[in-house]
């Protein structure tokens, strides 16, 4: 489907479900696929799901001057995505009671969402990038670099560290900064060889700048007074966990479940993290639908 601004964006739904639709929001460089058993333990539990692949992700349009590259003019751009799959008639069929789940990159644009227009019945972030976890000897090159985004040539770099390969296709399981499951990180690696055409490379330094200043404002914004349930790890090297636990704690129908074992991905974690996880979403939303 297309939206607003004429760019091609994929989605799927599963309609099967009649306790309420999950909307499921990736992190940056993910798509539909890679959520696949996080969707069987969602329709188990009695949800329709409906899940996209942002733009520069995946099967949507990708940008022509660097498809492999993660650019974006601004982070505005990715609510139009999201409206537009909300609004697809597809979409509108499925059960109401909406859920958000969103993880990394999508726990940004959800909240944003929800500060603008969406009024789920519950949300759940999983390492949500409200704030990016960077050395801080890096935070004054940083600033420096991403002053030069004020000119247009500096805008589709790379990001320091980025290039046209995903992060999983060149970094060994040692020391990875997603998962301590070997078996789950394999799976990653085995789709980027199996399924090319749905590699993501590095952000752009213009997807950093817009990024940086959408996470500023949502942390003076806050949480909102939907029920939510925030999910962080204490091996985290991605985002600032204390930037989470922060919010929540300012916010009344919030709650944090911290494991300290977990890596950014607690969907795709050990066996025994996953269980706690799915435990915690039960408890969470069990009074709620």
């Amino acid at each position: 489907m297309q939206t607003s601004d004429d760019v091609r964006i994929r989605f799927a739904t599963w309609s099967d479900g009649n306790r309420g639709t999950v909307l499921l929001l990736p992190g940056r460089g993910e798509f539909i696929e890679k959520y696949g058993s996080v969707i069987g333990q969602l329709t188990q539990r009695g949800f329709a799901c409906v899940v996209l692949d942002w733009r520069t992700h995946g099967l949507s349009d990708r940008w022509p001057a660097d498809p492999a590259m993660g650019h974006v003019a601004s982070f505005d751009d990715y609510r139009k995505d999201l409206d537009a799959v909300m609004d697809h008639p597809l979409v509108q069929a499925l059960p109401q009671n909406i859920v958000m789940v969103a993880h990394s990159m999508g726990g940004c644009v959800g909240l944003r969402a929800l500060h603008d227009h969406l009024t789920p019945k519950a949300a759940i972030f999983t390492s949500p990038m409200w704030e990016l976890d960077v050395a801080p000897v890096l935070k004054p090159l940083l600033k420096i670099l991403l002053f030069f985004t004020i000119f247009k040539p500096f805008r589709a770099r790379y990001s320091p560290g980025g290039g046209p390969d995903p992060y999983v296709q060149n970094q060994p399981f040692e020391d990875n900064v997603l998962t301590g499951n070997p078996v789950a990180y394999a799976a990653f690696q085995d789709r980027m060889i199996r399924l090319p055409e749905l590699r993501t490379g590095g952000p752009s330094l213009n997807w950093l700048a817009s990024a940086n200043r959408e996470m500023k404002a949502l942390r003076k914004l806050g949480l909102t007074e939907v029920p939510s349930l925030c999910v962080t790890g204490g091996q985290e090297d991605i985002i600032v966990t204390s930037v989470v636990s922060d919010l929540v704690a300012r916010t009344k129908n919030a709650e944090l479940l911290h494991l300290e074992d977990a890596r950014h991905e607690p969907f795709f974690e050990t066996e025994a993290i996953q269980t706690k996880v799915w435990s915690a979403i039960d408890r969470f939303l069990d009074p709620i639908l």
